[in-house]
């Protein structure tokens, strides 16, 4: 694929296809990002590598393990909210599912320190960085240190970056009091910023997926604030992706009808066109009626706005804050259709 840099030399691999550094990726099954090298979930007794699949059947899933890696945008190892467990099924071949539970969701870890956001390396004054008023970072003290007014766990702003040391000035929220309160890693960390941050103008979500919801909502992924809402809806009674005031939801089309939304690869693309798709050629498109809105604050995958959740399997999530292009769906597809046996 051209135009982005990627990582895999063939690839062969989801993440790699697209081409774009999504938000978010997830396999219960394998990597999908060909240098990623860490665990794919959590369970209630430790972390999960592929190879400890077949030994976690059947265990309570705690975290899902993010396996992008993006500039500046933290890795969102999300938290199971209620009842996950992870379950196999042979098709021929072995496959592992996340089962949600009636009622649970997953939700990210927001505003927790992110030691791979990229500060500036080149200084403006002497030896220091000086951010714009409008671009100083939220960090969090990672101790408490009276003489230099600390109190660990306190989210304050990033005002200049010794490029030499890594010593940092803060000053309190409101911009007041700015002192220097010593070396990245040790005293202060960047605050990662929450997920929902990314979605700002387009949208683009993979899944391989089997849902059970015969009717109503079946949101895969959604992110909100208190009036608009972005979501993914894969269900067995149809599939949508829209962006919408919350209070007009009751007012939106039900999205692409099927009575066959079962176990498939299903794209969800919200561009200037929205386009709904999966891997057997079911698809549909329309024109994008409204766009998204400044400042989303919550992200959920499984769940919406107003607690609707999904139901159903889950074996694979990539969720992307631009539109995938199809070449890469195509890729993407065929790579999923091999993989999971679908039809």
């Amino acid at each position: 694929m051209l135009g982005y840099a990627t990582e895999s030399i063939d690839y062969n691999l989801p993440v790699d296809a697209i081409t774009r550094k999504p938000v978010f990726a997830f396999s219960c099954n394998r990597r999908i990002r060909e240098s990623y090298n860490g665990p794919l979930l959590r369970t209630v007794d430790g972390d999960v590598y592929p190879a400890d699949l077949e030994a976690s059947v059947g265990k309570k899933v705690v975290n899902l393990y993010d396996q992008k890696i993006r500039f500046n945008c933290p890795a969102f190892n999300v938290e199971a909210v209620g009842d996950v467990f992870l379950r196999k099924k042979v098709t021929p071949t072995t496959l592992y599912y996340l089962e949600l539970s009636p009622g649970a969701y997953f939700e990210p870890t927001e505003g927790v320190p992110d030691p791979n956001y990229q500060l500036p390396t080149e200084a403006q004054s002497g030896n220091d960085y000086i951010f714009p008023a409008e671009e100083k970072p939220l960090v969090v003290s990672l101790k408490t240190d009276s003489d230099k007014g600390l109190v660990e766990g306190e989210i304050y702003k990033l005002r200049r970056f010794r490029v030499s040391n890594s010593n940092g000035q803060i000053e309190n929220l409101d911009g007041t009091d700015p002192r220097y309160i010593g070396i990245r890693g040790a005293s202060w960390e960047i605050l990662g910023a929450g997920m929902a941050t990314f979605f700002t103008e387009d949208a683009g979500v993979l899944t391989v997926c089997d849902p059970s919801n015969s009717d109503g909502r079946a949101p895969i992924f959604s992110a909100s604030n208190s009036e608009n809402e972005l979501c993914f809806d894969v269900g067995s009674a149809y599939m949508r992706i829209n962006h919408y005031k919350i209070s007009e939801r009751h007012q939106l089309f039900g999205g692409l009808d099927s009575p066959d939304q079962e176990y498939n690869a299903y794209l969800g693309n919200f561009s200037e066109k929205t386009v709904i798709r999966n891997s057997s050629g079911f698809s549909g498109v329309s024109l994008r009626k409204d766009s998204i809105s400044s400042g989303l604050t919550d992200a959920y995958i499984g769940r919406d706005a107003t607690g609707n959740t999904y139901s159903g399997e889950i074996y694979e999530l990539i969720i992307g804050d631009f539109e995938i292009p199809n070449d890469s769906v195509n890729e993407a597809f065929r790579d999923m259709i091999d993989f999971y046996a679908l039809t």
